[in-house]
């Protein structure tokens, strides 16, 4: 978490030798070259750019907006992992730009000078997947809920009981959410809401209990 004392730019990256990285890639950007007027200790808030991970950067501007109402600084987020719930709060956030994992120099040098002058940049898969999920209906809170138990493994009778709602109800609600997520049984709605990150993906947030496949085979969809 370093940030070059002639360069408008604050990095955020948990590994150091990308922050280093980066540092040294965008050091050539005439739009980050500091005003030798600015002291230091204006560098993280004020700072022209700030290029970060997820966790890093959201916290970030979540600092910031609690000591200014509106960060003078532009935000680049670079991804893990292309989310669909991290794009939309990271847009929410104020985010002026978010990388897909694996993006090469030219780009990150081409979004870093975009968003420190003020624009946005997503990258085609990121813009891609945002354009996908406006198309598709969301799911409701109640969904989201009976997604994250049926991930945890549970049967529709166990659901029922958990939301303290009838068996019949808890299959509407699975039938929605196939239908949603365009998928054909329990088993593809979770891998889809997981590369989604509408919860967290299998390998992420499986529940300690839950059976080895999410419990549920294609035949037992609504079961």
């Amino acid at each position: 978490m370093n940030a070059s004392l002639d360069l408008d730019l604050l990095v955020l990256h948990h590994d150091p030798i990308v922050d280093a990285g980066i540092r040294a890639l965008l050091s050539g950007l005439p739009c980050l070259r500091r005003d030798p007027r600015r002291s230091a200790a204006d560098l993280g808030f004020g700072a022209r750019l700030v290029v970060a991970d997820y966790r890093q950067g959201m916290a970030w501007i979540h600092r910031a907006k609690e000591q200014f109402a509106q960060p003078g600084a532009r935000l680049l987020l670079l991804l893990s992992a292309e989310g669909e719930r991290e794009i939309r709060v990271a847009l929410r956030a104020g985010v002026g730009g978010l990388l897909a994992p694996g993006c090469g120099v030219a780009e990150l040098r081409e979004a870093a000078a975009a968003v420190a002058q003020g624009s946005r940049h997503l990258s085609p898969s990121v813009a891609h997947q945002l354009a996908d999920a406006m198309t598709r209906t969301p799911l409701t809170e109640r969904e989201t809920a009976v997604l994250h138990l049926i991930a945890a493994g549970m049967s529709n009778k166990g659901i029922a009981r958990e939301l303290a709602i009838s068996v019949t109800t808890v299959k509407t609600h699975v039938r929605a959410i196939l239908d949603k997520l365009r998928a054909t049984s329990r088993t593809q709605a979770v891998s889809r809401a997981g590369e989604q990150r509408l919860i967290p993906p299998v390998h992420e947030g499986r529940h300690p209990d839950a059976a080895p496949s999410y419990a549920r085979t294609p035949g037992e969809a609504l079961q």
